[in-house]
């Protein structure tokens, strides 16, 4: 069964967009960090025997690693952002048949897409649904049937009260002979 794409690559913008800045904070970090001991160095070898030109081919590599850094950073944040596309679909996706199921409706089936996160739930809510409709069905089975004898009742209560008070009579009259 061919799935149906999802047009939107943001579909919990809360939980993406913080994703993609934890993200992003992380490669920030790093390039700081490397930017930090890159700049150790630098003080270092600036002594008596570095020469201008060696300072200046060692910022032109900070620079290009820095900038370098940061591409991959940006790439790395725009691959989070689609792999959190596969956990926030799937999530939204049981979010909905969730509320569903709690209105009484039992009967959509979850499907999502196999190289969505989530699936084992998906499986998991699929038997919860199954199991609900049944226990639905008999609880409206049993109360169909509970009304059912209600009316009878209703319609046999002379007749109920007499063989009731004849079963009262009837065991009066057994423990009255059991007497020893």
């Amino acid at each position: 069964v061919k799935m149906k794409q999802r047009g939107n690559i943001i579909i919990d913008r809360s939980f993406q967009y913080r994703y993609l800045i934890y993200c992003l904070i992380m490669t920030l970090l790093l390039l700081l960090l490397f930017s930090g001991i890159m700049l150790i160095i630098v003080k270092r070898l600036s002594g008596w025997w570095a020469s201008p030109l060696i300072i200046e081919e060692i910022v032109r590599l900070l620079v290009a690693n820095g900038v370098f850094i940061l591409l991959v950073g940006v790439s790395f944040g725009i691959y989070a952002l689609f792999i959190s596309h596969r956990i926030a679909g799937p999530a939204y996706r049981l979010e909905m048949d969730i509320r569903k199921m709690i209105k009484g409706n039992y009967d959509s089936v979850i499907k999502l897409r196999s190289k969505d996160y989530l699936s084992n739930i998906a499986v998991a809510l699929n038997e919860l649904s199954g199991k609900l409709k049944s226990q639905d069905k008999l609880v409206k089975d049993i109360r169909e049937n509970a009304l059912k004898l209600k009316e009878t009742l209703e319609k046999e209560k002379p007749q109920l009260k007499s063989w009731i008070n004849n079963i009262i009579t009837d065991s009066e009259k057994y423990k009255g002979q059991n007497k020893v």
